[in-house]
């Protein structure tokens, strides 16, 4: 029964369409080139990491952008966002929010990794409320690094009343938000640890929150298979009063409890599919 999990892919495949018309349901958003603009009167002006990145590429076009308009409850109302990506020889995001007036509520550009390459990125940009606070966040994806294909994650913080980087979450592997569990599942091939030399890492999923600002992880599972390759068992790991702690160690797939991560595990995979 090797991997009896993965053979339901095929049964969730239509519940893909569900989720992405929900996705874009949570905000419009589109991409294309167009001239800078003027941004009109300036209100709230914050610069986040990489503070000369605008002056230096204010001039060039943008090979991206994605704007719409998005509700902030509790604050402006009915908004207007405006995302440009910049490559040049600084990788930038320029992130605005207007109002209706044009008048900006919030300005600032984020540096990127300098092995940023946007030919790469597929998903582009997904508006969902990541922390469960009814304000819409922002997850966008920054193309495939290696063996994952990172994302910049941005939060509206009340307390600050205006959006900031979620710290970490361009460091996770392949993150993807499921809606309907209010959760971000990662997967990481990069591990190679044998177990007992007769079992290799397949991937290891990580199981995130996101607490207002703050990402926290809930849980990992380890996938093992055998050398031969007619085996797969399974070690869970949670957080126990803020512990990781291993709740099941090298179990065989017939005695794994599966009930907090098949579904999961599968949306994540029809969500990564091309």
């Amino acid at each position: 029964m090797k991997y009896k999990f993965f053979a339901r892919l095929a049964a969730t495949i239509r519940s893909t369409l569900v989720v992405l018309l929900l996705i874009s349901l949570c905000g419009c958003n589109r991409v294309l080139e167009e001239a800078p603009r003027d941004y009109g009167q300036q209100g709230n002006i914050v610069v986040k990491k990489g503070a000369e990145a605008g002056p230096d590429i204010i001039d060039d076009e943008p090979i991206a952008r994605y704007y719409g308009s998005v509700a902030l409850y509790d604050s402006f109302g009915l908004v207007n966002y405006d995302i440009k990506v910049f490559e040049t020889d600084i990788n930038a995001i320029e992130f605005s929010i207007k109002d209706f007036n044009d008048t900006i509520l919030q300005h600032f550009w984020h540096e990127l990794d300098s092995n940023f390459d946007a030919i790469s990125i597929g998903q582009g940009l997904q508006i969902a409320d990541v922390n469960c606070d009814s304000n819409p966040d922002f997850i966008l994806a920054l193309g495939i690094l290696g063996k994952k294909e990172p994302f910049i994650c941005f939060v509206f913080d009340p307390t600050q009343n205006q959006y900031v980087p979620l710290d970490e979450f361009d460091n996770l592997y392949s993150p993807q938000f499921l809606p309907m569990q209010q959760i971000i599942l990662t997967q990481n091939f990069s591990i190679k640890e044998n177990f007992n030399d007769k079992y290799f890492v397949d991937a290891c999923y990580d199981k995130y929150k996101v607490d207002g600002c703050d990402l926290q992880l809930l849980a990992r599972l380890i996938v093992y298979s055998s050398i031969n390759g007619d085996e797969i068992c399974y070690t869970e790991e949670r957080v126990v009063n803020g512990e990781l702690q291993t709740t099941a160690d090298h179990v065989t797939e017939e005695m794994f409890n599966w009930s907090d991560w098949e579904s999961e595990i599968l949306m994540y995979q029809s969500l990564c599919l091309p």
